[in-house]
């Protein structure tokens, strides 16, 4: 492998940072109480499945959304 292969962001980090895009952009419109896991999973193209994958519910999924 090259270097530049390990810069490469790897599809998992890429599912997860559309998660998180798609729950920052929800979060906005509908906050915390209003948001709904199936639109944040459509908006980012992914399952519900790998959202739970990822985040083991939708408070530690914002609290991963609000870290440095």
């Amino acid at each position: 492998r090259s270097p530049t292969d390990r810069r490469q962001p790897q599809k998992s980090d890429l599912r997860r940072s559309a998660i998180l895009e798609s729950l920052d952009h929800h979060l906005r419109e509908s906050g915390f109480d209003g948001l709904n896991i199936a639109d944040v999973t459509r908006r980012a193209g992914v399952t519900r499945s790998a959202f739970y994958f990822y985040f083991e519910n939708k408070a530690a999924a914002v609290a991963a959304l609000l870290e440095p």
